[in-house]
């Protein structure tokens, strides 16, 4: 029975879904410092003795993180370092599925919104006071967002 799994490091591109399904002891999976920028939804669906979930400094950008909330036992977690989209929708789940989790990279929590050629306009911590404005999550007090003149 495997119950922690280290595969940070590893210049994994993508999670399938199939390759911790019959993991079903697992209860710490290390994915960091790889290149994930996709991951399938129903990828950790079999996990349900994990507690602890690394996938911080990665490629990932759209994941809905709070699909995690059918793992009973999830309690840390570590997500930042990714690029996170700063639409408003995305981001108050987010928000709300990190609630009562403990979450240790919560100042490297960041949103990115790019223009429409792909260069990077704004940042902002998710962990901080947002708001929405024009569908994207915005920081409450502007002048913890960077912003980029192009």
């Amino acid at each position: 029975e495997l119950r922690i799994l280290h595969l940070e490091k590893n210049m994994i591109s993508q999670i399938d879904g199939v390759e911790f399904e019959n993991l079903t002891s697992l209860r710490e999976l290390y994915l960091h410092d790889n290149r994930i920028f996709h991951i399938d939804q129903a990828a950790f669906d079999n996990l349900s003795t994990l507690q602890t979930l690394f996938l911080h400094n990665n490629l990932l950008s759209t994941f809905p993180v709070w699909k995690l909330s059918i793992l009973p036992q999830l309690s840390i977690i570590s997500v930042g370092n990714n690029s996170w989209t700063c639409d408003c929708g995305f981001v108050q789940q987010l928000q709300q599925f990190l609630i009562g989790l403990l979450v240790i990279d919560s100042s490297k929590l960041e949103c990115v919104d790019y223009n429409v050629i792909g260069q990077e306009e704004s940042r902002v911590n998710i962990g901080s006071n947002i708001t929405c404005a024009n569908s994207l999550a915005v920081s409450v007090y502007p002048s913890s967002a960077v912003h980029h003149p192009y």
